[in-house]
């Protein structure tokens, strides 16, 4: 399916991973999948920010605040205006044709504060915030073993876990031995969070338990590594299938929900804006028929979209 969209990618056979990735224990691999080019990652925030300097040469005024209030129209349901409380002018007052609720894992937090209030909503947005923990970690690059220099994103078929190197070769044509790395909880510790505060600080158990001996299973020379720092953040999960909701709220028709992304968003964000730019302005999808993606999948007891190839 992914050659027939175009992607140039090929399943190799163990004596072919061990050739072109010599470092990689592959014993216990029947089969892995390499993208042989068009493959790579990119800086979030980077791409965040290019976006948003784009969009302010092309005159969208952007107001940095946080939203406080809502008036919905009695006959229609439809948010009317807007408050938000910036640190320069106070409260703001705006009018609202279309209100994009792109909150991420805080979604149902701003659906309330739109509805005019909590449990005002039959239908909630099925999507909570769940901790992911990212951890940065340096090998020693002066062991007498098969090390990688510059790695792909690699993930362990069994246990999720992924790693990929951070940062190319030094001067000297030798591994900076920096990398990236993390995992998914189990669902049986997976949970929503309502404390912040526990993002400021990394899952090291995660690291303990199942990381590090994962890593050290695939590559060898994972054997000698330390932990140099870590971090926190937030996936916008949706329970129900772990996929994006993109439509209009049943209640407030002029609310344009794009959230659920499950830790992919980044990835589909072009498509999704596209998407939610021709329903603000036609009514329907154009080029992209995301209805796939509808939020009646969710309340009304049509078919789950569940993706089966997804770390």
């Amino acid at each position: 399916m992914q050659r027939s969209a175009g992607a140039d990618i090929h399943l190799l056979d163990k004596n072919q991973l061990g050739t072109k990735f010599p470092w990689l224990n592959t014993r216990d691999i029947l089969l892995g999948s390499f993208g042989e080019s068009g493959e790579g990652w990119f800086d979030p925030w980077a791409l965040i920010r290019g976006l948003r300097r784009k969009c302010q040469s092309m005159g969208v005024n952007l107001v940095s605040g946080e939203p406080v209030s809502a008036t919905r129209c009695s006959e229609t349901g439809s948010v009317e205006d807007v408050e938000i409380r910036t640190d320069q002018k106070g409260i703001q007052s705006y009018a609202a044709k279309c209100v994009i609720n792109a909150a991420g894992a805080h979604c149902q937090s701003l659906m309330d504060l739109l509805a005019g209030g909590k449990d005002r909503l039959a239908y909630n947005i099925p999507v909570e915030p769940r901790k992911r923990s990212i951890f940065f970690f340096q090998m020693n690059t002066e062991q007498d073993l098969e090390m990688p220099v510059v790695s792909p994103l690699t993930v362990c078929p069994t246990t999720g876990v992924y790693f990929r190197s951070e940062g190319l070769i030094d001067k000297h044509g030798r591994a900076s031995g920096n990398f990236l790395g993390g995992v998914s909880p189990t669902g049986d510790v997976d949970r929503a969070i309502r404390d912040m505060d526990e993002l400021s600080y990394a899952d090291h158990d995660l690291w303990d338990e199942i990381i590090w001996p994962a890593l050290y299973n695939r590559v060898e020379a994972f054997g000698d590594i330390k932990v140099k720092s870590s971090w926190a953040g937030l996936y916008e999960y949706n329970f129900i299938d772990q996929n994006a909701i993109i439509d209009t709220h049943p209640e407030i028709p002029n609310v344009i929900m794009v959230n659920g992304f499950s830790g992919h968003g980044l990835q589909q964000s072009p498509s999704a804006g596209r998407a939610v730019a021709e329903l603000i302005e036609h009514g329907s999808f154009a080029t992209l028929d995301l209805s796939i993606f509808s939020f009646n999948r969710l309340v009304d007891g049509q078919a789950p979209v569940f993706e089966a190839g997804i770390v």
